[in-house]
């Protein structure tokens, strides 16, 4: 670890993110929406980057989610192509990182070319085991919960065995922790049906820092803020 890059009192194990901002951002500086989510691509590269060296297992990112699709057509594909470049490009640095990329939503839905350059990364780094970087793609939080009671009501699943930990294993982030902080960026104030099972001991950081302007300092500013606060999950102080 580098010399400039400083230590926690405790780290989440699992960190998850709402990127938002990177509209406004370029709106700010006369440039066209595009520019600010190619922007924003850099920023979330910089914050896996930093993460792998910090030694956080789990990062989620809220790439796409749902309710996008109702953005103007020439965003939405721009978005895709961006994507699949994104992940031809910083494919190989994954890898030499161990860290292995997973989906949280519905790929059939999704370009042919996003579907394919998705898959090939997904097969290329899946005997990755340092940290998990999940890509809520085509992701909707109530949508997954449906999932998960549609694949327990085909499996014949016993009212009476229903627990919460069986739930969990029908959902997209099976087998790995809950978020322990989620960091949302720009100044907005809600979650956004974004892991609306998993996040509900998580804590929350809020910023008004655009997405594109996140980096490495922004990150540790959360981190120790989370590091900070006392978590009780109900209990008593």
């Amino acid at each position: 670890m580098s010399q400039d890059t400083p230590t926690f009192a405790v780290l989440p194990r699992h960190l998850a993110v709402i990127m938002d901002g990177n509209g406004r951002w370029a709106k700010a500086r006369g440039l066209a929406r595009s520019d600010g989510h190619t922007a924003g691509t850099e920023a979330a590269k910089t914050l896996v980057t930093e993460c792998r060296k910090l030694g956080i297992g789990h990062v989620t990112l809220y790439t796409f989610s749902k309710e996008n699709w109702r953005r103007p057509q020439d965003e939405v594909r721009f978005l895709f192509d961006l994507l699949v470049r994104f992940l031809n490009r910083e494919l190989a640095s994954l890898v030499e990182q161990e860290i292995r990329l997973n989906i949280l939503g519905e790929l059939d839905d999704l370009p042919l070319a996003t579907r394919t350059a998705i898959r090939h990364a997904l097969k290329k780094s899946e005997g990755c085991a340092s940290m998990v970087l999940n890509l809520a793609l085509n992701y909707s939080g109530r949508d997954e919960l449906v999932r998960a009671c549609r694949r327990l009501l085909a499996e014949g699943a016993d009212p009476a065995a229903l627990t919460e930990e069986v739930l969990a294993e029908r959902l997209y982030t099976a087998g790995q922790p809950d978020p322990d902080l989620v960091i949302r960026t720009s100044g907005e104030l809600r979650i956004s049906n974004f892991l609306l099972w998993q996040t509900a001991y998580s804590e929350f950081y809020f910023t008004d820092t655009l997405w594109p302007d996140f980096g490495r300092e922004e990150l540790h500013a959360a981190l120790a803020a989370f590091a900070a606060r006392s978590r009780r999950f109900g209990a008593a102080e």
